[in-house]
């Protein structure tokens, strides 16, 4: 959700916003997953549960924040909602049962704020049987950028091959505090107001 994002924009000379959509079937995903969206909570417990065990996509904020610097889109401002996907039908894993009417994942969204409006917004939903999981990238810019991909990445196979893929240049790189997107942490210089939203 931002070294691919902020691949794809460095093909366009003007950027005016990103926004990415990412939605899991967490079904298919290990237990602890499903545990830290929330499912099989009541309402009232997801609530209480936001912050303590209940933790969402780690990190969404800081993606968010590098997307907006690798594109060179300084906000003033970047907020984070989380909040519960309701579950419309009764799913079960072999982990979790989830009645209609409780919690059957949660929504993430991480947003940068230039100028009062959204310049990067990045959207996780984590869900027992959520149809249709992707991976989408709208870039809006001169021309537009709207790429999805079907199925979506699985996040536990590539994070893997992404920490293998990584040596050689962990090996090459300078000393120091390395971004995804090839900066140094000490390179990214503005700062804004944070709200964590939970």
């Amino acid at each position: 959700m931002d070294s691919l994002v902020v691949y794809l924009a460095a093909a366009y000379l003007e950027v005016e916003s990103v926004r990415v959509k990412r939605v899991v079937n967490s079904s298919l995903r290990r237990k602890q997953l499903q545990l830290k969206v929330g499912a099989g909570l009541s309402l009232e417990e997801f609530k209480a549960g936001l912050g303590k065990t209940i933790f969402g996509h780690m990190g969404l904020l800081e993606s968010a924040a590098l997307v907006a610097d690798g594109i060179d889109l300084r906000p003033d401002r970047i907020s984070q909602s989380i909040e519960p996907i309701v579950a419309e039908r009764a799913a079960s894993t072999q982990h979790i049962k989830v009645e209609a009417g409780m919690v059957g994942g949660m929504r993430q969204v991480a947003r940068c704020f230039k100028n009062g409006k959204p310049c990067v917004e990045l959207e996780v939903q984590f869900y027992l049987d959520a149809p249709d999981p992707r991976d989408e990238i709208l870039i809006k810019g001169k021309p537009n950028v709207d790429v999805t991909i079907k199925d979506g990445i699985f996040g536990d196979q590539a994070t893997v091959a992404i920490l293998i893929h990584s040596i050689p240049a962990v090996l090459n790189a300078m000393p120091g505090l390395q971004t995804p997107i090839g900066k140094a942490v000490s390179e990214t210089f503005w700062q804004c107001p944070v709200e964590l939203g939970c």
